[in-house]
Order: structure tokens, then C-alpha cells, then sequence
């Protein structure tokens, strides 16, 4: 088999007349599958870790919410609480030890059960940190693969799975969109349940603070700018992906 057969023998959907290009046909569709699901990963873990480490959406939230007549905690405390978090989930320490000064005096806002929880959602932070850092990995080698091998077609193969990257994550920003306009308090008990393996998040809003920091209209706020933004960047990268197909066919 030449190198030329070899290469054609990736074509994606191509059907092998023998079974010596059987094993490259199947390589070129795992590659692209995982090429496809790489996108929606990459796109909405980075809009999570834009969101988690944004001030101005805890800020905002604060007020919106009306946090400080809630709590009892002027809006600057909140805010350093917030960026309290924000380091907590970016840096090596085991437990939060969030204090702020509540009437007066500064105290450690939140008790051993949410402190135990935010460690919780740390990991899972981190978790999300890793899954940005594994897609956009995988999305850069394998863009640099098959344009090495197949040149200036490569790019239109790679807009094409492009494309159906950005239809995958369009239904799923889709669904989790109108799921959480629709039935919030239903996604956000089952976001918890698959998310942690302990019941610690269950949290009493008259005596915890965590939540009364946070109350779920605040998360769901967050997942619609989260959902949003992926919605949007999904549409320019369509039109990109549309643009070079276009290219490439007329320069055939």
C-alpha cells in the first residue's frame, strides 16, 4: 500500500475495499469523534472557569440578590469574601477559612460542614481546570496532525468536524438553556448528585452562609451567561468554519 492509499484510506465515512485499510479508516473516525466532543468540552469549560474566576459576576450577584440585607454583610465584605474564594479555588489550600467582619467583629463566616463542601466543589473545579487543559490539547495535536498529512484539505476536513462540534455543543447549550429556564430547581438537585458522592451541599439557608451567599437563583444566573456565551461562540465558529470551506472549494 502506498502512502498516497494510506492517506485516502482516512477519509472520513470512507468505506475500505480491503481489510489492510480497515485499521486507518477506523482510526480517522475515533479521531474525529473525539475531535467533535472535544469542542463542546473546550468551549464550555472555559466559559466555567471565565465565570468561576469573574469578580464582577459574584459582585453583581451580591447586589442583585440582595445579599447584604440577607446576610447581614456590608457589600465590600462580600466582595472579599468572594475574592477569598476565587484564591481558594486557584491555590493549594485544603480548607476555606473565609472571614469577613460581621458586626463589628471578623469572624470565619462558614461552618465545618460548608467548609467541607467547598473542598468539594474545589475538586470538581479543578477537575473542569483539567478538562480545559485535555481538549485544547487534543484539539491543537490533532489540528496539526491532519493538516500534515492531508495539507490544504486538511482544513476543510477539520472545518467540517468543526461544524459538527459546534452543532453538538448548540444542543447541548440548548437543552441545559431551556431544562434550567424551565425546571431549574430540578437541574440543580441532579447537577448535585451526579456531581459529589456526599450530601454536603444540603445546606440550611436560616443558619448556613454559603448559601445565603448563594442562593440557586445565583448559579442559575451563571449558567445562562455560561450558556449564552458558548451559544454565541459556537456561532462564530460556524461562520469560520463555513468561510474556509468556502475557500478551499474555490481554490479547487
Amino acid at each position: 500500500m502506498t502512502q498516497e492509499e494510506g492517506v485516502q484510506g482516512l477519509e472520513f465515512g470512507a468505506v475500505p475495499p480491503g481489510r489492510r485499510r480497515l485499521a486507518p479508516t477506523l482510526l480517522w473516525l475515533v479521531v474525529s469523534a473525539l475531535f467533535i466532543v472535544s469542542i463542546p468540552a473546550f468551549l464550555i469549560s472555559t466559559n466555567a472557569r471565565w465565570a468561576i474566576n469573574e469578580p464582577k459576576l459574584y459582585n453583581l450577584g451580591f447586589a442583585q440578590f440582595n445579599v447584604p440585607e440577607s446576610t447581614g454583610i456590608s457589600q465590600e465584605q462580600l466582595e472579599r469574601g468572594g475574592q477569598q474564594i476565587r484564591d481558594y479555588f486557584n491555590n493549594d489550600a485544603e480548607f476555606l477559612d473565609l472571614r469577613v467582619i460581621l458586626n463589628g467583629t471578623e469572624v470565619s463566616l462558614y461552618k465545618e460542614r460548608e467548609v467541607l463542601h467547598m473542598g468539594d466543589v474545589k475538586g470538581l473545579i479543578q477537575g473542569v481546570y483539567k478538562l480545559q487543559l485535555a481538549s485544547l490539547a487534543y484539539l491543537l495535536i490533532a489540528s496539526a496532525s491532519v493538516f500534515y498529512l492531508f495539507r490544504r484539505e486538511g482544513l476543510a476536513r477539520l472545518s467540517r468536524l468543526a461544524i459538527l462540534g459546534a452543532g453538538l455543543t448548540l444542543g447541548i447549550g440548548a437543552v441545559v438553556g431551556i431544562a434550567s429556564l424551565v425546571a431549574w430547581n430540578q437541574v440543580f438537585l441532579l447537577f448535585h448528585y451526579i456531581s459529589f458522592d456526599n450530601l454536603l451541599w444540603i445546606l440550611n439557608p436560616r443558619t448556613d452562609y454559603l448559601i445565603r451567599m448563594f442562593p440557586t437563583s445565583f448559579f442559575l444566573t451563571a449558567t445562562i451567561l455560561i450558556a449564552g456565551v458558548t451559544l454565541a461562540e459556537c456561532g462564530v465558529l460556524v461562520l469560520l468554519a463555513r468561510f474556509v470551506r468556502r475557500r478551499w472549494a474555490a481554490t479547487e
